[in-house]
């Protein structure tokens, strides 16, 4: 596949477009992103899913920069998927000598239950390579230890995966 510019489009970001010269088939650079199809620049998404990822509280956020709660729960549901996939890439040769698990306790206002966030954590460079949200429950703690031999098998020689 060989492809070339065919120019820019957007109103409030120019955002570069391409075309397949043997389909001819034309495409954003944004295919396949969580930017794909929305009408705010990226810098204003980033900046607002990076103070929500700071803990400023959704309707503050609303407040703040004008955009409705729904849009920014619109934009942090595209976003996850995206840095699950980014988050699986970055992580293909861990070593983490050292791992501390913990659960913590967490109230979100949106349920009325108690809920547990489980993770895996390296003390020394603060990565965490696996993380649930869930009840307390032994599910959960299995559902924790699994993932996390899952992830680092994946670093294991292929013979020591028996």
């Amino acid at each position: 596949m060989r492809l070339f510019g065919d120019g820019k489009h957007g109103h409030a970001e120019r955002i570069q477009t391409f075309r397949c010269q043997a389909c001819r088939t034309t495409f954003s650079a944004r295919c396949h992103t969580p930017l794909y199809r929305l009408k705010t620049t990226s810098q204003h998404i980033g900046i607002v899913l990076s103070a929500q990822a700071s803990g400023l509280d959704p309707s503050a956020a609303e407040r703040v920069f004008g955009y409705r709660q729904a849009t920014i729960a619109t934009w942090l549901t595209r976003e996850g998927p995206h840095a699950q996939t980014l988050h699986e890439r970055s992580f293909c040769h861990l070593q983490l000598p050292h791992l501390q698990l913990d659960e913590l306790r967490t109230r979100l206002r949106s349920y009325k239950q108690v809920l547990w966030l489980w993770l895996a954590i390296d003390p020394c460079t603060k990565i965490l390579p696996v993380l649930h949200l869930g009840p307390r429950t032994q599910d959960m703690a299995h559902l924790l230890i699994h993932s996390l031999r899952r992830i680092l098998a994946a670093f294991l020689p292929s013979t020591l995966h028996e």
